[in-house]
């Protein structure tokens, strides 16, 4: 028999232990490493209403454990509630005893109680997830390239450092620029709180006290050959304008002295337009004559948990000017109560649930490729092509791609 509860001040030491075994990637190793962890963990959950930490308990003994956020998102043009899932671990001792799926259940029942129509994880495994009902997001891209093949703009003369101080400043800059991005979420009061790492360097472009873009990044050393060979990691790029960005990038051509490489982990597929040569630095050809621009791979999921709270959410979002009754059957076997279908009726794009029986068409999917489509990262007409889909009168098979195609893909740059 299992028990999942809050954690308590007493758990964090033990919590810590099963996380830097699950993330070795973290380094963690030393006791005095893990009271740390520990700590900041127990820190974070205090001084944030919206971060709680639960645990898996088994015969008394914490076996397993989760941090579960309470995000607010904004989606096409409306903030909605969306539960967040980060740190599960479970211990070394108890793996493939069902504990995570147990976490996993729980977390899903806690945010249906909520009324948050939406989950977002980072998988570490993401057929693992996908086999929970979570659909993929939009790619993560890591591109690589010399500072000297960014634009070098008119001027950089608005572009200066800043530090703690200035970060409600900044905050105001990402706040504003959630407001009009989809798949954003406003950032929470932990990273607030917490003084930003000696190594963090933020370079802003400033208008009088109105900070409009910034980039957060750190310097590193790039071989072990050449210590003076230093490569720039960009954590976060955030603009409100073409004037910033421009700014922003003539400061990073600036740095070709210096800086052998910039390497950028982003959502937007398009970056490679920017520099003068798209080409990372690894040098490889895609037969027959592709220069790799980039490399990718799958990062946020999604998952819709109550389709008629989602769309009521969305009543006022365009779904781009269609007129139809849509029948939408969800197939959901680890959640079965998200499973069946829902009547919603598009009247110049506007959504509204109806019941009865009334519809033009219905849709049938598995509820992890339903939950991508509706965030606007897979055309419908693609998961059909691909025998993920069915529809009962093919020729609304453009209507529905339609309604449910997005002017951009989901982007995030928050890391739970």
């Amino acid at each position: 028999m299992s028990t999942i509860k809050r954690l308590t001040r007493k758990d964090m030491f033990p919590f810590a232990v099963i996380g830097a075994n699950a993330y070795v990637g973290m380094k963690v190793t030393s006791e005095e490493d893990i009271r740390k962890l520990g700590d900041r963990l127990w820190k974070m959950e205090r001084i944030d209403p919206e971060i709680n930490l639960y645990g898996l308990f088994r015969k008394g003994k914490l076996v397993g454990g989760m941090r579960m956020f309470d995000f607010t998102m904004r989606m096409f043009s409306t903030d909605i509630l969306v539960g967040g899932l980060g740190f599960v671990a479970v211990d070394l001792l108890h793996k493939r005893e069902h504990v995570c799926k147990e976490l996993v259940e729980f977390y899903i029942n806690h945010y249906a109680k909520k009324k948050s129509p939406m989950l977002a994880l980072y998988p570490f495994r993401p057929d693992f997830y996908r086999k929970m009902g979570f659909g993929y997001g939009a790619k993560i891209n890591q591109y690589r390239f010399k500072p000297g093949d960014l634009p070098k703009g008119a001027s950089r003369e608005h572009v200066v450092f800043v530090d703690h101080k200035d970060r409600q400043a900044i905050i105001d800059c990402y706040h504003r620029y959630v407001a009009k991005t989809h798949g954003m979420m406003k950032r929470n009061k932990a990273y607030l709180s917490f003084p930003l790492r000696p190594e963090t360097k933020i370079a802003a472009y400033r208008k009088g006290k109105r900070i409009e873009g910034y980039i957060i990044f750190n310097f590193k050393s790039s071989s072990d050959e050449n210590w003076l060979e230093t490569e720039i990691q960009m954590q976060e790029l955030i603009y409100e304008n073409r004037e910033a960005l421009s700014e922003l990038m003539t400061f990073l051509n600036s740095q070709a002295d210096q800086v052998h490489t910039i390497r950028y982990i982003t959502q937007d597929e398009f970056f490679h337009f920017l520099p003068s040569d798209p080409r990372t630095d690894s040098g490889k050809l895609i037969p027959p004559v592709g220069h790799e621009c980039n490399t990718q791979g799958v990062g946020l999921m999604y998952r819709i948990i109550d389709t008629p709270g989602l769309f009521r959410a969305l009543k006022n979002h365009n779904f781009n000017g269609r007129n139809c009754k849509l029948k939408i059957t969800v197939r959901d076997s680890f959640y079965p109560k998200n499973a069946g279908s829902y009547l919603i009726h598009f009247v110049d794009g506007r959504p509204k649930m109806k019941t009865g029986n009334e519809y033009d068409v219905e849709i049938v999917m598995d509820v992890a490729d339903y939950s991508s489509m509706v965030m606007g990262v897979v055309p419908y007409d693609k998961l059909y092509e691909y025998g993920q889909a069915e529809i009962s009168d093919p020729a609304y098979l453009d209507t529905v791609t339609k309604i449910f195609t997005a002017d951009k893909k989901p982007i995030c740059v928050t890391q739970f």
